[in-house]
């Protein structure tokens, strides 16, 4: 059992008096009166400071630093969460920081509706953490019909595989599945890891031979040993790792791999994810403090209650444990993660389980109250691959969004070679691909073109020294994105026709990636110039003045004289702030040589009040009034639009 953990005079009274309506009562008055209580030893004011020190309690204001000199008055929040069993929440908060809080459940509930919380051993690699590893995975084999759903139908194998024999043997060998007798069903395991600056071992043309005979495991990194041991303990023979079963010296191979690589970790029965280690010779299993993993226990009365033992626990706990490991915010390992039915985590506290639909932990092996991992909960999980007979047709409003969240949760994740920008998602782009029949363009479907060509980019960075995709793909950038389409009562209007797409693929694959790609829209085009750079910029002789969202850093563009804009999409109607919105890219000229060529540098919007424009009118009569009528287009717009052709790289 924990031991019990210390509350300090605030926090005690805080519990012990209940705020109705969420209403915020007051708490520490400053932030050095947290510091203090912090030195004394309280959980909750500890477990914010923690926070803090992790840069997660932030402005609201995200322009702003959050400034540690000056006090800052706090209040708390106490939310009595009825609905699951028990559950209080308690937030710290201000008028102007978001700070994560704690939960706390009676103890007696907890394990009632969550089962024991054992007792957890020094080391990830016990046999009490293996077991209950296998747990999970059984359990979800047989109870998880969701959690298969992304796999092929047929029998389906990788071209190779590596086997790690029995318990007790002290070799692997690698299996060509076709030609060594390796038959379906065989359950393999996928490791996700990373690779480190100089791995030790690969598959190469000249030692394919050689690996097809007994190796000695002793001789492979830590962690594909670790890998092997957990195997072994979960009764299974065979695994694929990327390094010793793709050829690592053959261009074609590694382009053939890659291109199922959505197979090959849809079909594994489980994801192995060395969360812990920057490389393949940090192994998987840590040795640890158990309570750095389990909720405390705190005695402490709520409201009018008698005192009783609760366990309490950050908000932030599964963040904290998973979701900021380092492995985690890389580009290839995205979709080994979405794309596995089911991903095992060995982290530096614990070990850590996600499906489709369970998310789990040794400190809460039943479940985590009132959460959801990012992939139970992920939209991805929600796209259930449906029978050949079934397969949509269009690219729906609710799956679009589903791809708008997927493309910006993987453009916050970097990448060792920025040139693998499409191929490293090129196993979602499948996916999708198999549901829709739709055709993949540099990181854009056709069906939703110009939806997808309305990206911002959040942050902006440096522009990449080489081609990762046409300037009109989120795919061009090196930094975050965020898709600019929500669902509205009133339909959306495209400003801008497609009248041809090129491209050149890098491989015959088109999800694999592109060499060059070029688009012609039919729209208005208008001179811009900035209004205060690299900030904002408007129409030339126009009123209506946008902010700037940059593709790349603002050195590279800010002073930029050769702008354009073009507007690609209206958004008639606002319900909360009554103003309609316009969508531009911004363009510049290509190069001298090509004036008629643009390419895109960034993103605008502007948004005006529109006299006699509300929500009586219909979307075709607003397109056709922007084509047709030129007291519109000076409403909308600020000048008069004369349409052309585009053709921007």
């Amino acid at each position: 059992m924990a031991k019990t953990s210390y509350l300090c005079v605030t926090c005690v009274y805080a519990l012990g008096h209940p705020l109705k309506n969420d209403e915020p009562g007051p708490h520490h008055l400053t932030l050095d009166a947290i510091r203090q209580a912090v030195e004394e030893g309280c959980y909750i004011c500890s477990e914010v400071w923690k926070l803090d020190e992790q840069g997660l309690v932030i402005r609201r204001d995200k322009n702003k630093a959050v400034d540690h000199e000056h006090d800052l008055p706090v209040k708390y929040t106490t939310s009595y969460f009825g609905w699951d069993y028990g559950l209080i929440g308690l937030y710290i908060e201000d008028d102007d920081l978001m700070i994560p809080g704690v939960f706390l459940m009676p103890k007696r509930l907890a394990e009632k509706v969550y089962g024991p919380f054992p007792l957890l051993d020094e080391k990830t690699s016990s046999l009490s953490s293996l077991t209950q590893a296998s747990f999970w995975l059984a359990s979800c084999c047989v109870r998880h019909p969701q959690c298969s759903a992304l796999s092929k139908r047929e029998p389906w194998l990788p071209t190779r595989l590596i086997d790690v024999g029995l318990e007790g043997d002290d070799s692997w060998k690698l299996r060509v599945v076709a030609e060594d007798g390796v038959n379906w069903p065989a359950p393999y395991i996928t490791l996700s890891y990373r690779w480190g600056t100089e791995p030790s071992i690969m598959l190469l043309k000249s030692n394919m031979d050689e690996f097809r005979r007994e190796k000695p495991i002793a001789d492979l990194p830590q962690t594909f040993q670790d890998l092997i041991t957990v195997t072994r303990h979960f009764s299974h023979r065979y695994v694929w790792i990327d390094a010793l079963c793709i050829i690592q010296d053959s261009s074609q191979d590694w382009v053939s791999e890659s291109v199922v690589m959505r197979d090959v970790y849809a079909n594994s029965i489980c994801t192995i994810a060395a969360a812990a280690s920057s490389g393949p010779e940090g192994g998987l299993f840590r040795s640890r403090q158990p309570e750095q993993a389990c909720p405390a226990v705190v005695n402490v009365a709520y409201g009018d209650e008698a005192p009783e033992d609760f366990y309490i626990w950050s908000t932030e706990y599964w963040q904290r444990h998973f979701d900021r490991s380092e492995l985690h915010t890389r580009g290839w390992i995205f979709q080994e993660r979405f794309l596995s039915p089911r991903v095992l985590s060995f982290g530096h506290d614990q070990i850590m389980w996600e499906c489709m639909t369970d998310d789990k932990c040794e400190g809460f092996p039943g479940g985590i109250p009132n959460h959801e991992s990012d992939k139970s909960s992920h939209a991805l999980s929600k796209l259930v691959v449906p029978r050949r007979d079934e397969q949509w047709t269009v690219f729906s409003d609710s799956l679009f969004l589903t791809w708008k969240v997927l493309v910006e949760d993987y453009s916050k994740r970097s990448l060792t070679k920025p040139t693998d920008k499409l191929v490293a998602f090129a196993g979602i782009a499948k996916l999708f691909q198999e549901n829709t029949g739709d055709e993949y363009i540099a990181g854009l479907w056709k069906s939703r073109f110009v939806e997808t060509l309305n990206w911002r980019v959040t942050t902006p960075g440096p522009a990449a020294v080489d081609y990762l995709a046409p300037s009109w793909s989120w795919a061009s950038v090196q930094s975050s994105i965020k898709i600019e389409h929500r669902p509205t009562i009133r339909d959306r209007i495209n400003l801008v026709s497609v009248m041809a797409i090129e491209t050149i693929n890098r491989e015959a694959d088109p999800t694999v990636g592109v060499r060059y790609g070029c688009v012609k829209l039919h729209g208005a085009l208008f001179p811009a110039q900035w209004d205060s750079p690299p900030d904002s910029i408007r129409i030339r002789s126009a009123p209506h003045v946008a902010k700037v969202h940059l593709d790349t850093s603002p050195g590279n563009w800010d002073g930029k004289d050769n702008l354009f804009l073009l507007p690609i999409i209206l958004h008639p109607y606002d319900h909360q702030t009554e103003r309609c919105f316009v969508d531009y890219l911004i363009l510049a000229r290509h190069s001298t040589e090509a004036p008629d060529i643009y390419q895109r540098i960034g993103h605008c919007r502007t948004d005006q009040d529109v006299e006699g424009f509300n929500r009586t009118f219909k979307a075709e009569d607003i397109a056709e009034a922007i084509f047709e009528d030129e007291d519109f287009d000076q409403a909308i717009f600020g000048v008069t639009a004369q349409f052309s052709d585009i053709s921007i790289v």
